[in-house]
């Protein structure tokens, strides 16, 4: 590669993550933290995990969080309170 070359083809050759799936990735990190009393207190706060039902479900089992209801559309889906547990219950087993 010259030094005129574009930016774009050397990013295919470094090992990086787009983006999306970094921050998904440290969300999830954090989330994982958290469960595991390695976050701080504020952190763990945010999170809690679904509470169980009078029924005998498959779901019962797993370590689902209880995602809270957002009040504006355009910025609370992006909160963390919002999106890690969004996230979290997306992982597959």
């Amino acid at each position: 590669m010259s030094k005129f070359d574009h930016i774009t083809l050397a990013f295919f050759d470094l090992p990086w993550l787009p983006i999306k799936f970094r921050v998904q990735f440290k969300l999830l990190l954090i989330v994982y933290k958290s469960l595991h009393n390695q976050a701080p207190d504020y952190i763990n706060d945010l999170l809690s995990l679904k509470t169980e039902s009078n029924y005998s479900l498959r779901s019962s089992g797993q370590f689902l969080l209880s995602v809270p209801r957002v009040n504006c559309t355009t910025f609370g889906g992006r909160a963390f309170a919002q999106a890690a547990p969004v996230l979290w219950n997306s992982l597959p087993l």
